[in-house]
């Protein structure tokens, strides 16, 4: 396992980045296309490691003939939770036998609460090993529809992956939504993209309701991704005087991310969309202290984490327990690197408590646990501290394949060890 080392001999910050295409929209897209039956145009596909899983698996699913006695065609999902839970839905309205599986960690992430509502709907699927977590047996068929309650607490994509089959199910789907809901802009974003298909939607703060009806098959242009504009807001928070124009982003955005500019207003960093991009730049009066929910934004969180570390503001982060069942267990990871390089930092159940701290040693590389998300949300620390190194730096390919380009870019300097 590689190291790269980022230096920076000073805290100025000027350039223009090239941001990714959002995989949270293209992986929905693609779902959608494959429901519609016909190949309409995907501008702008994301070139994510998991927006390629989902496509190349995709591909193989729909050349696949089945006769009675075949053995069910094995997919592997890799690393990939949205791959995982789309393809659960998916799979079981799509006629033949399937074994649904993926990494070493993907197996120890639940998908149960999914597979329990996807019974209610008669399908027919089986756990291999551990019940309540991949692999799955899937053997796909017509599902019938009716009114169903999910709890969404551990991933709003258990409800997605439901709409998304939802006009393809005889009698449509009615989802109750039961308990906390996290994540649910994302629920939000899977109407508004479903809208575009000319998909109708019911919802309130409770439910879900589609019923059945055909999509109307439109080219589609995926757009800029704001949860990778994150890292860059991060960045010019902790920069001394920094700006930065950041190419592509709609301000009228399916995504739930866009709200990046109302939190880093709280951290000294002011927003204007321009007909060249969006500009960031740093106008220094952060908060002397902060305190924030992340249930509706929990790809946003690390980022805050360390951008509230870096410059020193005593926080507290609410409804963070849905992190450890992500491509690692968050929170205890963010916590570990915390304590190698000077961070005071508290878990209270959900909560994330960071004191102010001392000056940080950056010594000793980060691990990123297999986690994409905390190779970039520590990299803007350099800026900071002059050097930080990152183990593995190749896991943000899973959604930013570009990230250290751009970072090389704009003047910082890259070593592999």
């Amino acid at each position: 396992m590689n190291t790269l080392w980022i230096y920076k001999n000073n805290k100025h910050l000027d350039g223009i980045v090239e941001l990714p295409d959002s995989k949270s929209e293209s992986n929905r897209v693609l779902i959608i296309r494959s429901l519609c039956g016909k190949n309409f145009q995907i501008d702008n596909l994301s070139e994510s490691d998991d927006t390629r899983t989902l496509e190349r698996l995709l591909k193989l699913i729909e050349k696949t003939t089945h006769s009675k006695d075949d053995k069910p065609v094995i997919l592997n999902t890799e690393n990939a939770g949205t791959v995982m839970r789309f393809l659960t839905a998916f799979l079981s309205i799509k006629t033949g036998s399937w074994l649904l599986t993926g990494s070493e960690r993907m197996k120890e992430r639940p998908v149960g609460k999914l597979v329990d509502a996807l019974k209610q709907l008669g399908a027919d699927i089986t756990y291999l090993d551990k019940e309540g977590f991949p692999p799955l047996l899937i053997n796909g068929s017509g599902l019938e529809g009716k009114e169903i309650s999910v709890e969404a607490f551990e991933s709003s994509q258990f409800v997605t992956a439901l709409m998304l089959i939802a006009p393809v199910i005889s009698g449509g789907l009615k989802i109750n939504l039961k308990g906390i809901v996290v994540s649910r802009p994302y629920l939000d974003m899977t109407i508004r993209i479903l809208n575009r298909f000319g998909v109708h939607v019911h919802k309130s703060d409770s439910y879900i309701e589609i019923n059945d009806q055909t999509f109307k098959p439109n080219n589609y242009s995926i757009e800029k991704d704001w949860t990778a504009a994150a890292y860059w807001y991060e960045l010019v928070a902790l920069s001394g005087h920094g700006s930065l124009l950041l190419k592509g982003l709609e301000k009228k955005s399916v995504q739930g991310d866009a709200i990046l500019p109302d939190i880093f207003e709280n951290f000294g960093v002011k927003t204007q969309f321009r007909n060249d991009g969006t500009y960031l730049f740093k106008k220094g009066d952060e908060v002397k202290q902060y305190e924030n929910s992340f249930i509706d934004h929990p790809d946003l969180a690390q980022a805050c984490l360390v951008t509230c570390a870096g410059l020193n503001i005593p926080s507290v982060f609410h409804r963070l327990g849905h992190l450890q069942i992500k491509e690692t267990d968050r929170i205890r990871a963010m916590m570990n690197e915390f304590k190698k390089i000077g961070i005071i930092s508290m878990l209270e159940k959900d909560t994330v408590i960071i004191r102010k701290s001392e000056q940080l040693k950056v010594n000793y590389p980060i691990e990123t646990y297999g986690d994409h998300r905390m190779a970039m949300s520590f990299a803007p620390l350099s800026i900071q501290t002059g050097q930080i190194g990152i183990k593995n730096p190749g896991v943000v390919t899973k959604s930013y394949p570009g990230f250290f380009k751009e970072l090389e870019k704009l003047k910082f300097k890259l070593l592999t060890e």
